[in-house]
């Protein structure tokens, strides 16, 4: 697969209690498709992910490719 365009690192929304926000994370995907980008780095390039506990980066991932890659949204 070779990438090109617009591939964009995502912050993680999270909820007060510092729990991932699944409809924040939606809402962002969809702007960013919208806004016609090619592509969406999760876990982007803050850093702040490295402290999140394992399971909320999986799901972070798994929210995000489950919004794009299984609706044949971006590559």
């Amino acid at each position: 697969m070779k990438l090109s365009g617009v591939i964009v690192p995502h912050v993680t929304p999270l909820t007060r209690g510092e729990q991932l926000d699944a409809a924040g994370l939606e809402r962002l995907i969809e702007f960013l498709l919208r806004a016609g980008v090619h592509g969406i780095f999760s876990n982007g390039s803050m850093g702040g992910f490295a402290f999140y506990p394992d399971a909320m980066q999986v799901a972070t991932i798994a929210r995000t490719d489950s919004r794009i890659v299984d609706a044949q949204r971006a590559p």
